[in-house]
């Protein structure tokens, strides 16, 4: 599927690291990690990762976790199929995408490793009017509860993050 907006040129945070990362119990997520796989280091999977990683893969790895990026304009390379994550993140990549349908998809991609999923949206003033940002990029600027509608499966939705699991922290 092709999208008729690139959102390749939409990854310009070079040095922030996205809110999400903040908000995740990450002490409770290594514990319940633990429990479970004797020996594995768990994965942190970042699907949309955009061009610059440096920072946010220095944080994932100084918590004890490994950190695959994927990103199909820029960190390729990774077989998300063959990837065994302990958690799934989607930072501001499905609200840059006009089609529907590639949305779906990848939600059903997300959703298919059966382990704690973030996924957040750049929500714009939230009144469904999606707009071309430039001449090659677009902004759907819908609230996150219209993502959870695109497939249904068990999801609540946590301070405007779509996640599968209770390990989100609350950050006033």
């Amino acid at each position: 599927m092709n999208q008729k907006y690139s959102s390749k040129n939409t990854s310009i945070n070079k040095n922030k690291l996205p809110a999400i990362y903040n908000r995740i119990n990450w002490n409770k997520l290594m514990e319940d990690w633990k429990m479970n796989h004797n020996s594995e280091k768990p994965i942190v999977l970042d699907y949309g990762c955009g061009r610059y990683i440096e920072h946010i893969q220095k944080f994932v790895e100084d918590l004890g976790f490994e950190y695959v990026g994927y990103d199909l304009y820029w960190r390729n390379e990774v077989d998300i199929h063959e990837c065994k994550p302990a958690v799934v993140i989607c930072s501001n990549v499905l609200n840059v995408i006009k089609e529907t349908q590639i949305i779906r998809s990848i939600m059903s991609t997300l959703y298919k490793y059966n382990v704690p999923y973030y996924i957040t949206v750049y929500e714009g003033d939230g009144k469904e009017n999606g707009k071309i940002t430039s001449k090659t990029s677009y902004q759907r600027n819908e609230p996150i509860s219209n993502y959870a509608d695109l497939v249904k499966w068990d999801t609540s939705i946590k301070k405007k993050v779509l996640t599968s699991k209770e390990y989100i922290k609350y950050i006033k």
